[in-house]
């Protein structure tokens, strides 16, 4: 191909990707977000409660990075051992909170003299109160909960 050739066949390719791009914005609105708000709820009655935490999405890049470092952990010890190591279920339950309180940005708490977030006082709330850390983990898994429209609507 000559030099000529080569910047027809990138221009074509250029058209046909922002043909696609606008195809797929069209029937495909919808974007991955990088962080998204719960608002908690009273574990009883269901009633929303003024506490909001910005959550990290899967696409988030600190949690991917979080994610891929488990994983190569697990496939280190794999490697060393030749089988699948696990952690005891005791010192993951007790590390938890810390690594749940890792995927949480920031929080809004709509009280007067509300404390200013800090990841150690997150922990120490997911400690204290299991159920906010049970809301936490559910809205994690809640891959809907980090696609927003992409058209504005």
């Amino acid at each position: 191909m000559n030099q000529t050739q080569d910047m027809n066949t990138a221009a074509q390719l250029n058209a046909a990707t922002q043909l696609i791009a606008v195809g797929f914005n069209t029937i495909l609105p919808y974007d991955d977000v990088a962080s998204a708000w719960l608002q908690l709820r009273d574990p009883k009655t269901g009633v929303l409660l003024p506490m909001h935490l910005e959550l990290m999405g899967p696409e988030h890049p600190a949690r991917k990075q979080a994610a891929f470092q488990q994983t190569r952990r697990v496939r280190e010890g794999m490697l060393k051992t030749g089988k699948p190591s696990f952690e005891d279920p005791e010192a993951e339950d007790s590390t938890e909170p810390e690594r749940v309180a890792d995927l949480v940005l920031s929080w809004k708490i709509d009280l007067p003299n509300a404390p200013v977030f800090s990841r150690n006082q997150l922990a120490v709330l997911f400690r204290t109160k299991r159920w906010v850390l049970t809301q936490v983990k559910v809205a994690l898994d809640e891959r809907d909960r980090f696609i927003q429209r992409s058209d504005g609507n």
